[in-house]
């Protein structure tokens, strides 16, 4: 998964920046208190390796906390990933319907809770409970113009007894949800089973297929919901993490190595120290040796095997420097 685009909202003083497109390197530039290190936060704690989330008293923007704050879970962060030749077919063979999909798209809020869509969305629609209630109400509207076969009357008056009631009762139940609720494929399952009970000959089946055929479609698009959460879950487990660094003052440009020795000593757990012994460890130097390599005897000429020693270490140094800028290149 690679970053494509991203897009802010309500964080600090930026209200939408919008989908920003990004590339293998994207550059800001801009005034000091522009709000560059406030995009690069609020996009940092999509997926956080510092495991910070959204303070919405110190993070939201303040003309509008005391108002708008508690009205919505407000979306801060989001992000298009694409989706490589692989990663696509293994998405693929968890939801079947995402054929296609090239990006995923996640979305961070402030309580923190992440959602995740595809592009292009998948056409398959997950059936409502609108959707329920109408197909129990044209059931119940089926059954009840049932015309029974030669010598099957009376028990097809038994079967719309049978059906009526529950199918009714299970309609005004849809009714008292929200309309555009996703149903569950048991949900719709369980208006299946009511009508297969009364479906034991073959006359039955016949009769009662037009009925149940749309409650057949309704669990299988269903189905799709489990699907999905199980790809969304996927794309959450597999969503790259971003590490989001502002303290560039603990890099120290040039080391003096007798002063870096000493500071070694007498303040080993100070950020500057401990940065840089960082970067020599990163590069596999061993300080100490490197500080006691090429030193001339006092009032001594100098000796080719001490300058030996003094380019050893140069080289060392030099060697080390384009591991280090390798290192973070890649």
């Amino acid at each position: 998964m690679r970053l494509a685009e991203f897009r802010l909202q309500h964080y600090k003083k930026v209200r939408d920046t919008g989908w920003v497109k990004t590339g293998d390197l994207t550059a800001f530039v801009g005034k000091n208190e522009a709000g560059k290190s406030a995009i690069f936060r609020g996009l940092s704690k999509l997926n956080p390796s510092d495991g910070q989330k959204y303070d919405g008293l110190k993070e939201f923007p303040r003309r509008r906390y005391a108002d708008e704050f508690k009205l919505h879970d407000w979306p801060a962060a989001s992000a298009r990933f694409a989706l490589d030749p692989e990663e696509q077919k293994e998405l693929l063979g968890i939801c079947p319907a995402l054929a296609g999909v090239t990006h995923a798209e996640c979305t961070r809020h402030y309580s923190f809770n992440l959602t995740v869509g595809f592009l292009p969305p998948p056409k398959a629609q997950i059936p409502t409970r609108a959707q329920l209630a109408a197909a129990l109400e044209a059931a119940v509207s089926q059954i009840n113009d049932l015309t029974a076969p030669d010598g099957k009357g009376e028990a097809v008056g038994t079967m719309k007894s049978a059906l009526i009631g529950p199918l009714t009762e299970a309609r005004r139940a849809q009714q008292s949800q929200p309309s555009a609720q996703a149903i569950s494929s048991d949900e719709a399952q369980a208006i299946c089973n009511v009508i297969a009970t009364q479906s034991n000959e073959g006359w039955q089946k016949e009769l009662l297929a037009p009925v149940i055929k749309p409650f057949q479609a309704l669990t299988e698009g269903a189905k799709l919901q489990s699907q999905l959460q199980a790809a969304r879950v996927w794309i959450h487990e597999r969503m790259p993490g971003f590490i989001y660094f502002d303290r560039y003052d603990v890099l120290e440009s040039a080391v003096h190595l007798p002063t870096f020795v000493q500071q070694l000593g007498s303040s080993p757990n100070a950020p500057r120290v401990r940065t840089t012994k960082c970067l020599f460890e990163h590069v596999g130097l061993d300080v100490q040796r490197l500080a006691g390599l090429g030193r001339h005897n006092t009032g001594q000429a100098a000796e080719d095997s001490v300058r030996r020693l003094v380019d050893e270490r140069a080289i060392h140094f030099s060697s080390a420097s384009n591991a280090m800028t390798q290192k973070f290149s890649d």
